[in-house]
């Protein structure tokens, strides 16, 4: 399951179906593996990915683009899907930290 959220959401590869053996050591001590940086790791490989992205030979970009269609969202509210409700965001209201008003 862990390999398969790793690998399917969190650093997806472009064909979609491969989850790649290098994380594996990672999960050796799931203890230690709690307290590693995921969200940051997911960044990083979506700046890598955006990065390769940019060659003409490319045709599919790699990463998790959650928090990129996220950020294109928030910042050009053009492009945003047309909702008759507010986007809220149920993790971080719970600690009070976002609400976007339409």
């Amino acid at each position: 399951y862990i390999l398969g959220l790793i690998g399917g959401f969190i650093m997806p590869d472009k064909s979609g179906n491969i989850i790649h053996l290098m994380y594996l050591p990672l999960l050796a001590d799931l203890e230690r593996a709690g307290r590693y940086s995921w969200g940051s790791a997911c960044l990083a490989y979506l700046y890598r990915e955006m990065s390769r992205a940019i060659y003409p030979s490319s045709k599919k970009m790699g990463g998790c683009s959650l928090p990129l269609q996220s950020w294109a969202w928030y910042r050009m509210p053009s492009i945003q899907p047309r909702v008759q409700r507010d986007i809220t965001f149920p993790l971080a209201s719970r600690y009070g930290l976002i609400s976007i008003p339409l």
